[in-house]
């Protein structure tokens, strides 16, 4: 093959070539993110307190006086939600909802509320075998 494949080369390179076939790809989405995490975050790659995929975020601030995603975080954390379900929803990594979090709840605009307890703890495991039995 001796010349360029035309869909390759910039339309402005092209000159009088032939146009390029229409893509078989579909057209993105409204909701295709522009943003890079690492820019979301400042950089940072994860919160330094120990945030668990099923940590409850809970807003406490109002969200319109809060700009981009961490006003979409507040806006979804009316209402308790897990920190995995506002990954999914704001399409971010969870890393980057943990980082989001920690910020929201240093400055006092968000809870964390974390599970208590281990699974591996003996005693947590015979109450959840107690109570199961009682169904």
């Amino acid at each position: 093959m001796s010349e360029i494949d035309p869909p390759l080369v910039p339309r402005f390179l092209q000159g009088n070539a032939a146009p390029a076939a229409p893509s078989a790809a579909p057209p993105p989405d409204d909701d295709t993110r522009t943003v890079r995490p690492f820019v979301v975050t400042g950089g940072r790659t994860g919160a330094s307190s120990p945030f668990k995929p099923e940590t409850q975020l809970v807003a406490i601030a109002d969200p319109s006086k809060h700009a981009f995603e961490a006003g979409q975080l507040l806006e979804l954390a009316q209402t308790p939600l897990s920190t995995a379900e506002a990954s999914a929803l704001l399409k971010l990594p969870l890393q980057a909802i943990y980082v989001l979090a920690e910020d929201l709840v240093r400055s006092g605009a968000m809870q964390a509320r974390t599970t208590q307890g281990s699974a591996a703890d003996p005693a947590t495991i015979r109450r959840l075998m107690d109570a199961v039995s009682a169904l």
